[in-house]
């Protein structure tokens, strides 16, 4: 499974994929104050807690329309993925790999470039086959 940065999910809406327990304290044993049903919005990301003594998971941080916090614990399987990336939110392996490519040499791209080029010119090579063939059936 993916995994992610915790401060690359700031600013953006979390969704639920089963239903969620909010609650107005970030630790294991607080009573869930509301309930968000499987595929509703949780809420705008506003910020994040880490495990600590009390907290065995991270706890994402919302605030309501009275601008008072709740917040929700983070576990694996109760995210819906697809709409964290809909908004941006690239996977730690995603942005390492982004991260290599950039820092590739052009020898290192070389054979990216070789291949793309065969590639390429193959493809002019049999349009200019098929074009032949079709002006010599005139």
């Amino acid at each position: 499974m993916a995994t992610y940065n915790l401060s690359d999910l700031v600013g953006k809406t979390y969704f639920a994929v089963n239903d969620i327990g909010l609650t107005r304290l970030p630790y294991d044993n607080a009573n869930a104050v509301f309930n968000v049903s499987a595929g509703q919005p949780v809420g705008v990301v506003y910020s994040y807690l880490l495990p600590k003594e009390g907290r065995t998971n991270a706890w994402l941080m919302f605030y309501d329309k009275n601008m008072k916090p709740y917040y929700v614990p983070l576990k694996q399987g109760q995210t819906d993925v697809s709409a964290i990336q809909q908004q941006g939110v690239k996977s730690t392996q995603q942005q390492l790999t982004e991260s290599a490519n950039k820092n590739k040499t052009f020898l290192q791209k070389l054979p990216e470039y070789i291949g793309i080029g065969i590639l390429i010119g193959g493809a002019f090579y049999l349009a200019g086959k098929a074009i032949e063939t079709h002006g010599k059936k005139k």
